[in-house]
């Protein structure tokens, strides 16, 4: 599967406590091809939602814990899977992204955690 993972800058993350990354680890041991993007990478582009995402190999090693394997922008249907990782604040940038992923769940699904729990499109 190729999984997307929209969230808050790779660079940032504390390997001991983020469970993005936990996430991320997990998919990659099984086998899945994991991406990134910032919610500032997605647009609607030619009738297209797209991302600006990176393909990353990912590790449990504090500033060693990605490497970055491919950019490319790409439909957001290209991927199987988009958790939507992104922490607070909620503002009208994470409202407008919701729509956007909300159009693409036709063909991708697209989960949100929103207050400790998933919720799914």
């Amino acid at each position: 599967m190729r999984i997307a993972v929209q969230m808050d800058p790779i660079d940032t993350m504390l390997v001991e406590r983020d469970t993005s990354l936990a996430l991320m680890i997990e998919a990659q041991r099984r086998g899945h091809e994991i991406w990134w993007f910032h919610p500032e990478d997605l647009s609607f582009d030619k009738g297209a939602i797209v991302a600006a995402a990176h393909r990353v190999s990912v590790a449990g090693e504090q500033g060693a814990h990605y490497k970055n394997l491919e950019d490319k922008t790409q439909a957001i249907e290209a991927f199987d899977v988009v958790l939507i990782r992104q922490d607070p604040p909620f503002d009208m940038g994470y409202v407008s992204n919701t729509y956007l992923l909300e159009r693409a769940a036709e063909k991708t699904q697209c989960a949100q955690r929103s207050a400790g729990r998933a919720q799914h499109s």
